[in-house]
C-alpha cells in the first residue's frame, strides 16, 4: 500500500501540481518541504496507518499556515495603505506625521481658499507648501 501511495504522490507532483498554480502554504511559511514531499517521506518511513495520520496532521497544519499567510498579506496591505495615506499634506503646509488630516483647522490664510481643510488630499512632496509659507 505504501508503494502505491508513493507512486500516486509522484504522479501528482509530476503532472498535477505544476498546473494548479499555487504552492504549499506550509512550505512557504516555514521554508520547509511541501506537504506532499513530507507525506511521501512518511509513507516511506512509517507504516500505512501512521503515514495517513501524519498526512491528516500535516494538511491541518497547512490549512493553518494558509490562514497565517493570508493574515500577513492583509497586514502588509494595511501597512502599505497607511504609509501612502501618511504622505498626504495638510492645507496649511504642515506635513501631518501619522495621518492625512489637517493639523491646523483654520486655513483662511491659505493662498488656495478653495481647499477644504477637512479633506486635504494633496500630494506630499518635500517642497510642497499650499499656503506659501
Amino acid at each position: 500500500m505504501n508503494k502505491i501511495a508513493v507512486a500516486l504522490i509522484d504522479g501528482y507532483q509530476q503532472y498535477i501540481s505544476p498546473r494548479k498554480g499555487f504552492s504549499c502554504a506550509h512550505r512557504i511559511l516555514y521554508n520547509d518541504e511541501s506537504c506532499y514531499q513530507y507525506i511521501k517521506r512518511m509513507f516511506m518511513e512509517q507504516d500505512f496507518s501512521g503515514a495517513i495520520q501524519a498526512a491528516r496532521q500535516r494538511f491541518k497544519a497547512c490549512k493553518e499556515a494558509n490562514q497565517t499567510l493570508k493574515l500577513q498579506a492583509v497586514s502588509r496591505e494595511k501597512k502599505s495603505k497607511k504609509k501612502q495615506d501618511s504622505k498626504l499634506i495638510n492645507c496649511c503646509g504642515d506635513v501631518a506625521e501619522e495621518s492625512c488630516e489637517c493639523a491646523l483647522p483654520d486655513c483662511n490664510n491659505c493662498d488656495f481658499p478653495e481647499l477644504d481643510c477637512g479633506s486635504c488630499e494633496l500630494d506630499c512632496s518635500p517642497n510642497f507648501d499650499c499656503c506659501g509659507s
